[in-house]
């Protein structure tokens, strides 16, 4: 299994949506937030860096978020 493979494959299974081109955006799923606030990460392709290595710097990003499980919680809607 490829670094690409196995990070799309753990960001399925938490349901964690990723967003790879130019721009890379690491969200949690949709309703649920950071105890600080964000809903996940994002930033840029460093092209000066293999396909591997940024593969491997954005497994690393949703690993982080897997591991802080514990701290999601669901967003509440005002008013609702």
């Amino acid at each position: 299994m490829t670094i690409k493979e196995k990070t799309l494959a753990l960001a399925s299974e938490h349901n964690i949506e990723l967003f790879v081109k130019d721009v890379i955006l690491i969200s949690l799923p949709e309703g649920w937030e950071l105890s600080d606030g964000t809903t996940g990460w994002g930033g840029e392709w460093d092209h000066n860096l293999s396909n591997y290595q940024c593969w491997k710097l954005i497994y690393a990003d949703v690993l982080d978020l897997v591991e802080r499980k514990s701290e999601w919680r669901e967003i509440v809607k005002v008013g609702a």
